[in-house]
């Protein structure tokens, strides 16, 4: 789908540039869609009287086998034209950590190490206080990704390649 990149829609304005998150933001209930390599992974809107699961995996197909059966390509080489070398997204991740997560998350003991970019893929590592803290989750969806992707807007999957069971006092263990 996208070799060696990823990138995340948030809207179908943001689909414009790509056909098959055009036609995947056109089945109803479909909130983002995340493209990485071979991997799609569509997230559905949390309001209630929606479809399940099931039901909208149908209509996700449906989709998805219609704009691969058009021959066209999957997504606009001007995404993929706007996406920096590694070293850039590199550079200005670890700026976006030095500067404002690891200050923040400092307070609770906890770091933030970037281990590898791939791509515009980056990963992750949890470290001190935030190795295995039953908040981590909500630290890396909510304050992590927001900072990421509000300073470096062409960043694609953010993976967190952290063992939250090791450490002295996990919380998931």
């Amino acid at each position: 789908l996208f070799e060696g990149h990823s990138w995340l829609f948030s809207n179908f304005e943001e689909a414009a540039e790509s056909p098959l998150a055009e036609a995947l933001f056109s089945v109803d209930s479909v909130e983002t869609v995340l493209v990485h390599d071979s991997t799609l992974v569509v997230t559905k809107t949390g309001a209630k009287g929606l479809p399940d699961w099931e039901a909208l995996a149908k209509l996700v197909g449906g989709a998805l086998r219609k704009s691969l059966e058009a021959g066209t390509d999957l997504m606009a080489q001007d995404l993929i034209d706007k996406i920096p070398a590694e070293e850039v997204v590199r550079d200005e991740i670890q700026k976006v950590i030095d500067t404002e997560v690891n200050p923040g998350v400092a307070g609770h003991g906890g770091r933030i190490t970037l281990t590898t970019v791939t791509g515009n893929t980056v990963t992750i590592e949890m470290g001190g206080g935030c190795q295995g803290c039953s908040a981590a989750d909500l630290t890396l969806k909510q304050g992590i990704h927001s900072a990421f992707r509000k300073a470096v807007p062409y960043v694609g999957a953010i993976y967190d390649e952290t063992d939250h069971a090791g450490g002295l006092n996990p919380y998931y263990r």
